[in-house]
């Protein structure tokens, strides 16, 4: 009887799992499992003992081999990053022999090593590949990033490399020449080329001809504008429209970094102003559909046609520049974030009535918060943006009490803003784009939607990315705050909170390619990456450890701790009193003692609500608490009552980091 050698060739992938019912066949005499080398196969339900398994490697990554890596729209000259997670679902040790970039624009691109690498087989080991784009002119830059593998099925798995240096938009004049002709090139995103609003990307190429114009007289803001919070900042960059994540939430570029730091946490919350410059809009001027536009109508496939044109075209985009001055306030209670933002108020403010609430704040709040001035500028003369800050990285911290420094940068960005709009016709940037439909044009093209369970799994994951975001920012804070307290931080502790900073940033990585690869995708490939990211790839992280660290404050005054008393005297009989007496103990923090002054003498302050059929009360004062006695009567139709607050004062001993046990899993 021959004997079968048999060659395990399957992916162990979530996406390949005979997801789709079929059977699970293998090839038989160490051929592979394609039918163009198999000439006799078994399925696995006649596999018996003693048949000999030979090893294999099986290449598989996030995102899959064969897709594009896109890093959006950056400066010339700046860096873009994105990465590539290699997995091993083999049983063989996989192999890595060489990293390559090849293609016209492989300069523009590199790797963080080229160094080989190995993945054991039946582990759960990964290598990150980062990627990044330095593009050294304007226009689209592509390559193909290729790997060398011992994958027999996967040899060589490649990636396309897509990056866009930002570009003002082509010279607008009224002549009706060809698109190819004005628009020249490779500009993403520019006047009449195509948008998929299902996938939320640009097409390489344009369907019409046309020619472009400008339209309206442009605007300028006279002054800088309030955005109040981190969820208003990334509306206006159109990150998120109606709570609805975009694509661009997720890239890593300038703006979305700039957007997702200022996220609020516990000790940390932002204010934003903005000065925007606008010039006339660009307008495209279609004149019906050119060669390849007509040519791919003319396939009477509708998908095809969206998949090369797109389902909308840019008619307009809005060209200009935007200022962003940020103010992170940065505390170290949660309670001075409250009273500081409560004494600042709501509404719409202005920089200097943030100024002055910085100045008017109490001693504790000055000698133990800082602000953090940030800038951010599209359009324009960026390296001009020195002349606020004085800092190569236009960020600029300063402590409550020693504000001056950060006065002096607030009055440098007013004046820059100024003269901001100078220089913008010379460089503008693309501020945003009006899309308009090929049917509003009389190209009957069905349009695409995007499936509920796509939304609703786009919307889980960006929800899921802003919340790590956010916690990563915070275990930042605590992580300098660990340096200052050093003397009361264990080692262990330190370890731990490192360890939860390490697992969130390699968890950002995995959840952003799991957004890209729902916004490549509007099918089971979405639901079914997203579900492996989540199930396999994202590390736990003790988030209640992290939100329970807070600090125990020292001197001064503690701000206005508050407490609510409400005693009720028992009820009386028909011509009856009847009176009873109550107690209660309000306590400040174990380390703070009661402080008495002139202003305090008593060092708490009363205020009654209501006070009715009262015979007596007493405050005791305790070294860091307060008991409440009070007695009082009540009749058969008149009760007695006495509710209120009572504010107490204290003094509190050295400052101290409180920091939850470790709980081992």
């Amino acid at each position: 009887m021959k004997s079968r050698i048999v060659q395990l060739t399957i992916v162990m992938l979530l996406l390949s799992l005979n997801v789709y019912g079929e059977e699970i066949t293998y090839c038989i005499d160490g051929g592979l499992n394609d039918s163009q080398f198999c000439e006799d196969t078994v399925p696995q339900s006649e596999f018996t003992e003693g048949i000999a398994w030979e090893p294999v490697a099986i290449f598989d990554s996030v995102p899959k081999s064969g897709t594009s890596i896109d890093f959006g729209e950056i400066p010339v000259g700046s860096m873009a990053i994105s990465g590539i997670m290699v997995v091993n679902n083999g049983n063989k040790k996989l192999e890595i022999s060489k990293i390559k970039i090849l293609g016209e624009h492989a300069s523009d691109f590199s790797v963080s090593s080229v160094e080989p690498f190995a993945i054991p087989g039946d582990s759960d080991d990964y290598h990150l590949i980062t990627v990044k784009c330095i593009p050294s002119d304007k226009g689209l830059h592509n390559a193909i990033l290729q790997l060398d593998s011992n994958d027999l099925g996967n040899s060589a798995p490649s990636y396309q490399l897509f990056c866009g240096s930002e570009v003002s938009d082509v010279a607008l004049d009224n002549s009706a020449t060809e698109m190819a002709t004005i628009l020249g090139g490779n500009v993403i995103g520019s006047l009449g080329y195509g948008y998929s609003s299902v996938y939320q990307r640009f097409k390489p190429q344009s369907c019409f001809y046309g020619d472009v114009s400008e339209v309206g007289g442009g605007s300028s803001d006279i002054n800088f504008n309030y955005i109040g919070s981190y969820e208003e900042l990334s509306e206006y960059f159109n990150f998120k429209v109606s709570g609805e994540f975009k694509l661009d939430f997720f890239n890593v570029s300038g703006s979305s970094k700039y957007v997702s730091s200022h996220q609020e946490t516990k000790l940390s919350r932002s204010l934003f102003f903005k000065y925007a410059v606008k010039l006339p809009n660009g307008q495209f001027n279609q004149r019906g559909l050119n060669n390849f536009g007509q040519n791919m109508l003319n396939l009477n496939d509708p998908a095809k046609f969206r998949r090369a044109c797109g389902d909308y075209f840019v008619f307009q985009t809005e060209r200009g520049a935007r200022l962003i001055l940020g103010f992170q306030f940065n505390f170290t209670r949660e309670e001075h974030k409250k009273y500081f933002f409560a004494n600042l108020g709501a509404g719409v403010l202005s920089i200097f009535s943030v100024k002055s609430a910085i100045n008017k704040s109490s001693t504790e709040i000055k000698e133990k918060s800082s602000i953090t001035l940030t800038a951010y500028q599209e359009g324009g003369s960026v390296e001009n943006l020195i002349q606020v800050f004085g800092t190569n990285n236009n960020i600029l911290t300063c402590a409550f009490e020693n504000f001056n420094s950060c006065e002096k940068a607030i009055d440098n960005a007013i004046n820059y803003a100024k003269t901001f709009s100078s220089n913008i016709r010379k460089s503008p940037s693309i501020i945003d784009y009006v899309f308009s439909s090929y049917e509003d044009t009389g190209v009957f093209i069905p349009p695409e939607t995007v499936p509920l369970d796509i939304i609703s799994t786009r919307q889980e994951i960006g929800h899921e990315y802003e919340k790590q975001y956010g916690d990563l920012s915070l275990a930042m804070q605590w992580i300098e705050k660990f340096e200052i307290y050093s003397d009361q931080v264990q080692t262990k502790e330190r370890t731990y909170l490192l360890d939860i900073k390490k697992k969130l940033e390699d968890n950002l990585v995995y959840l952003r390619r799991a957004a890209i690869t729902c916004f490549d995708y509007i099918d089971s490939t979405c639901l079914n990456e997203k579900k492996l990211i989540f199930k396999k790839y994202l590390q736990k992280y003790d988030r209640d450890w992290l939100q329970g660290i807070y600090l125990l404050g020292e001197g001064e005054y503690l701000d206005s701790k508050a407490f609510w008393f409400d005693f009720k005297f028992e009820h009386g009989s028909f011509g009856r009193n009847r009176c009873s007496s109550h107690s209660s103990q309000k306590c400040l923090p174990s380390n703070c003692e009661v402080h008495k002054d002139t202003v305090y003498p008593e060092g708490y302050e009363v205020i009654p609500v209501e006070e009715k059929r009262v015979t007596s009360k007493k405050f005791s004062v305790s070294k860091n608490c307060i008991t409440i006695d009070a007695r009082g009567c009540s009749g058969f139709a008149s009760n007695g009552r006495y509710r209120g607050n009572i504010i107490i004062y204290g003094q509190c001993g050295k400052e101290k980091i409180m920091i939850p046990p470790i709980i081992s899993p």
